[in-house]
């Protein structure tokens, strides 16, 4: 009994009805939405979110608001896959 892993991920606008979907990776970037609380938000900060970087002082990380990344990864478990 194999157990299927994914072997690349690629962005959705990629997916072709051939490949096969073992994963699903999901990444949120949340921010305030009052600039200037703390004294974190004084320091520009670039973020990778998935395989997007986004740039300190460029839309839209343009205001020096406080942020928080998130991501995981999840597992399709109700995939249908046979032994070979």
């Amino acid at each position: 009994n194999g157990e299927l892993i994914a072997a690349r991920y690629v962005r959705a606008d990629q997916l072709l009805v051939t490949h096969q979907v073992a994963s699903i990776k999901i990444g949120l970037l949340i921010g305030t939405q009052v600039g200037g609380v703390g004294q974190a938000s004084q320091q520009a900060r670039n973020f990778m979110v998935l395989d997007k970087l986004l740039q300190a002082g460029v839309a839209p990380l343009d205001q020096p608001n406080l942020r928080r990344l998130f991501s995981t990864t999840v597992k399709i478990r109700n995939y249908e896959y046979t032994d070979v």
